[in-house]
């Protein structure tokens, strides 16, 4: 019987760049092996970011369709945190992913990884596998068919999703973004139609 790809899959990742957005916000630029096929289905794709464990890395991390039971089974100590995150850009020919994050302060275990993380800091994601021919899910923004006009609004843990769906828009898209940020420094313009 044929394999069939599974929807998700695990990648091992490295940071190629950061670069600070504004105040609050932070563009991680992840590579390694496989990212090429990390699927980039647009909109506002969710992800799961896991950050290494001090002292312990990624070691005790399970993979596999059982991962998450096996995941919840392990010590407290050896359970590496998941976030959840919205992909800002997929680049398969390069094997770069981008994801935007909301740095607040040192208090969250994926801020206090971003705050510290540079070139060379690793990470697993879980997003979704080129290689499966079916939906993958994670998409919770669907066009209508018919609108007259569209409303997204969110604070700003909602702005990579959003800046996502706004740079994905067909160009006669009509309708008003509300977007809440921290500081007038973090005010930046975003693709739009």
């Amino acid at each position: 019987p044929a394999v069939t790809a599974l929807p998700w899959r695990f990648f091992r990742a490295e940071v190629r760049r950061v670069a600070r957005l504004s105040p609050s916000f932070l563009r991680v630029t992840f590579t390694g092996d496989g990212l090429d096929r990390f699927a980039d289905n647009g909109f506002d794709q969710r992800i799961k970011l896991i950050p290494p464990l001090p002292g312990g890395g990624l070691d005790h991390f399970p993979t596999g369709d059982d991962w998450y039971l096996r995941w919840r089974e392990l010590p407290g100590a050896l359970r590496n945190p998941i976030r959840t995150y919205t992909v800002r850009a997929v680049r398969p020919e390069l094997a770069e992913v981008d994801v935007d994050m909301v740095l607040h302060g040192v208090s969250g275990p994926a801020s206090r990884w971003a705050v510290q993380a540079g070139p060379g800091s690793v990470a697993m994601l879980l997003g979704p596998n080129a290689d499966h021919d079916g939906e993958h899910g994670g998409i919770d923004f669907h066009p209508p068919a018919h609108a007259e006009g569209l409303l997204l609004g969110g604070d700003e843990t909602a702005v990579p999703a959003i800046a996502s769906i706004l740079s994905r828009l067909p160009a006669d898209a009509s309708g008003e973004a509300l977007l809440e940020v921290p500081t007038t420094g973090d005010v930046r313009r975003l693709d739009a139609p």
